[in-house]
């Protein structure tokens, strides 16, 4: 079983740390007619950092920045270092499971919308078709999922290897969530829910209060208005 607990480590980091380096290889395209050839392609890295682009006649200019890219860049980055610093560190998984699925939910909304929505490509200009991701996405998209699911299955393994390892003295993840519900199933079946008619009529009371001790503000706010309206009266 503790081969099993090392292989899923191993391959949860390797998903991790290939998350990341799936945002070196280009993922979107841009036809425009200042390109050289005809379009950009772009990696996640060049939309999270701007990047200088060759133009036709020699020139350049500089792409904008993509904070949304940026953002995914960061968490994935994230999520490989903490992947592999569970080797010293033993909680290094469960920091990489909500940095990955950080990640991960970025990666869906990018993938349900219009590439236009997140990919800030100023000042690109003469785009004469529309902007479209490349297959390369598919596969980080479908990377930063597996991800996610290496690294929860890798901390149950683990958990599971330390309950066998306790004869008994520990119980896994899932046992004690189930037995947190249950619990909690066992309490709320022990509160004393009021009738109706005392719902409606605790209601009552308390608008009724409520109305009282707004009448009172109002008429002592009224009362002060005119107080300080006498008192510059006077002064005049």
């Amino acid at each position: 079983m503790k081969a099993v607990k090392y292989i899923s480590r191993i391959l949860a980091m390797a998903a991790c740390v290939g998350v990341i380096a799936m945002f070196f290889v280009n993922i979107v395209k841009i036809p425009t007619t200042v390109a050289a050839d005809g379009q950009y392609l772009l990696s996640g890295f060049k939309l999270a950092f701007g990047f200088k682009l060759p133009t036709v006649g020699d020139s350049s200019i500089v792409l904008y920045r993509s904070s949304w890219y940026l953002f995914a860049f960061i968490m994935a980055a994230l999520t490989a270092v903490f992947s592999l610093s569970q080797i010293k560190w033993k909680k290094g998984m469960v920091a990489a499971l909500v940095t990955g699925i950080i990640n991960a939910v970025m990666m869906f909304v990018f993938r349900f919308n219009t590439v236009g929505s997140f990919v800030d490509y100023r000042p690109i200009t003469g785009i004469n078709a529309p902007k479209a991701y490349l297959p390369a996405f598919n596969l980080l998209f479908g990377l930063s999922i597996a991800a996610v699911v290496l690294i929860v299955a890798s901390i149950l393994i683990a958990d599971y290897v330390e309950v066998l390892e306790s004869n008994g003295a520990k119980k896994t993840i899932i046992a004690r969530i189930v037995g947190f519900f249950r619990e909690y199933k066992s309490e709320i079946k022990k509160i004393s829910w009021p009738t109706v008619k005392t719902v409606v009529k605790n209601t009552l009371v308390v608008l009724a209060v409520v109305a009282v001790v707004g009448v009172f503000i109002w008429l002592v706010d009224l009362g002060l208005g005119k107080l300080v309206e006498w008192i510059f009266t006077i002064k005049s």
